[in-house]
């Protein structure tokens, strides 16, 4: 008795499975050494309050997973192609549809068998690539035998979300017109920082606070979330994209997005200017079949290296240091009018007891009062500091 086409998808994505997992071992034993990679997706899990449930190495959910999801501090650990992304985003649809029991044609079934083959290839799976190559060529032949067209007639329709379905039946003479099938659709959100800076791209600082996605269609699977930053110049950005799943009626929240941004991208900028912040989300699938389901913009205010602006909280004064340009002409006016400071203070310009952290050891003549940061004091009489109280004073 032949395979129906739901056990031959069952056996492909048990023979990539099996394929997938010394492979993604290999990669996680080089990011966290030591590390069992399903520790790592369940404490991902834990910390996003998810249920406990069993963390198998070859189970292939938690795989593809793992090669498409950021993982915490570790980013994403697998650097894959385009075309590796866009095939785990599919087989995410085909495992989901297969775990639920979901019925597939002919159609669905050779993309998925295709899917999984053409991933085990790129990813450089020779023994899985030919074992499923061969469970394809066995699929294919049964199909022939079983249906009254020839194999080349059939078509293998992708399983993105948002194809559309062709109409079985035309009237004579009228071509068949493709009849969208219940769009998806996501309504968009996002919220950024006031402003973004040199200081802030050098340090790091996560400017897309939030982004949140409506889904008021129906259930989309692997859509694949794109962020990109521009100036008026062009983009600022690096690639960001993250994979998610969104039920029917689902609000999902992203937070504190880390959207790559070059520190000396933002150094080169010259004038303070407006900047904007797109978020797209996509249906999965390669470039030619993924469409657009939502997208929202945000203004973000882009400032000049040499520019900081004191905000609200400690976090602007944190940045204030990475300003700080050993070599500016300002540096070195300051550093002279300390130096006179220190000279009619205690008889000598030099730093020395100060840059060995020892204030207690700079001389001072008698009847003249120890000098307490002599930086700071030379910073007010430039006119450069605030009112006198506003910096700690430290020392004896």
């Amino acid at each position: 008795m032949s395979l129906s086409n739901r056990e031959y998808v069952g056996r492909a994505l048990d023979a990539l499975a099996v394929g997938l997992e010394p492979y993604i071992a290999a990669v996680l034993s080089e990011v966290a050494p030591g590390v069992a990679w399903t520790k790592i997706i369940q404490h991902k899990d834990e910390n996003a309050g998810r249920t406990a449930q069993t963390y198998a190495p070859t189970d292939l959910s938690l795989q593809l997973r793992i090669m498409t999801e950021s993982m915490g501090s570790l980013g994403y650990p697998f650097n894959l192609p385009h075309e590796a992304r866009s095939h785990t985003s599919e087989l995410r649809q085909a495992r989901n549809r297969w775990a639920h029991n979901e019925s597939f044609d002919d159609a669905d079934t050779f993309r998925a068998l295709d899917t999984a083959g053409r991933l085990a290839k790129v990813i450089g799976l020779t023994g899985t690539h030919s074992e499923l190559t061969a469970l394809l060529t066995e699929y294919q032949n049964r199909s022939s035998r079983n249906q009254e067209q020839p194999e080349e007639d059939q078509q293998a329709l992708p399983a993105a979300v948002g194809q559309f379905d062709i109409s079985e039946e035309s009237q004579p003479g009228e071509p068949s017109i493709p009849e969208p099938a219940s769009a998806p659709h996501v309504v968009v959100e996002v919220t950024t920082a006031d402003a973004l800076s040199y200081a802030m791209a050098h340090n790091g600082f996560r400017f897309v606070r939030q982004v949140k996605i409506t889904n008021v269609g129906t259930e989309i699977r692997g859509a694949v979330v794109q962020i990109e930053a521009s100036a008026q110049s062009g983009r600022i950005s690096g690639d960001f994209q993250q994979y998610v799943d969104l039920a029917a009626g689902q609000t999902i929240t992203l937070d504190d997005l880390n959207v790559p941004v070059q520190a000396a991208t933002m150094y080169e900028l010259a004038d303070r200017q407006m900047g904007k912040v797109l978020v797209t989300v996509q249906s999965a699938g390669a470039d030619a079949t993924a469409m657009e389901l939502g997208r929202a913009e945000a203004d973000l205010t882009l400032l000049p290296a040499q520019l900081w602006i004191a905000g609200r909280g400690l976090v602007s004064y944190e940045f204030l240091a990475a300003y700080v340009q050993p070599h500016h002409p300002s540096i070195a006016r300051l550093m002279s009018e300390a130096a006179d400071i220190l000279m009619q203070t205690t008889g000598s310009g030099s730093f020395d007891g100060y840059l060995e952290d020892r204030p207690d050891r700079v001389r001072h003549r008698p009847g003249h009062e120890r000098p307490r940061h002599p930086l700071q004091h030379a910073t007010r009489q430039l006119g450069l500091g605030g009112p006198a109280g506003t910096h700690a004073d430290a020392g004896p």
